[in-house]
């Protein structure tokens, strides 16, 4: 048996989520119900089911409308925050002079980055924000917050 009431419900219940910039989450709605409508439609992959997957490339406020199997209309939100993470560096040749034998790299760090670790590996990670460059490769720096 349904009793149909004229308005929208909201749930609450759905946190808000923090990513960094490039990655994706995916996020579950609550699983009683029928039909699901997610907007903006900008950063999910598929707006109609259950548990999509978010990449936005901003911080975003997210609605879900759900409807239940006697065609009641309920409301969520939810927030995914976006981190943009820069990199702020110098790189000096080690030999200025002569044949390139590596670089100095001094990651310039801010007041925010405090508890910050770097790694040039991506499993050792330390606080310190020189890396001597051995070879003329590319490198990625590692940054755990």
């Amino acid at each position: 048996m349904c009793i149909r009431d004229s308005y929208i419900t909201g749930i609450n219940k759905l946190p808000d989520y923090t990513i960094c910039e490039g990655e994706s989450i995916q996020i579950s709605g609550s699983p009683k119900f029928e039909k699901y409508l997610w907007s903006p439609i900008i950063g999910i992959d598929k707006v109609n089911i259950q548990n999509p997957i978010f990449n936005p490339d901003s911080t975003t406020k997210y609605y879900v409308q759900y409807k239940d199997f006697c065609g009641f209309d309920y409301r969520d939100s939810l927030t995914v925050f976006v981190k943009k993470l820069k990199l702020n560096y110098e790189l000096r040749l080690l030999d200025s002079c002569g044949s390139f034998s590596g670089a100095l790299l001094h990651i310039l760090s801010e007041p925010a980055d405090t508890g910050v670790l770097y790694s040039i590996d991506g499993s050792r990670f330390s606080d310190k924000t020189y890396f001597e460059i051995p070879y003329s490769e590319n490198y990625t720096i590692y940054r755990k917050i």
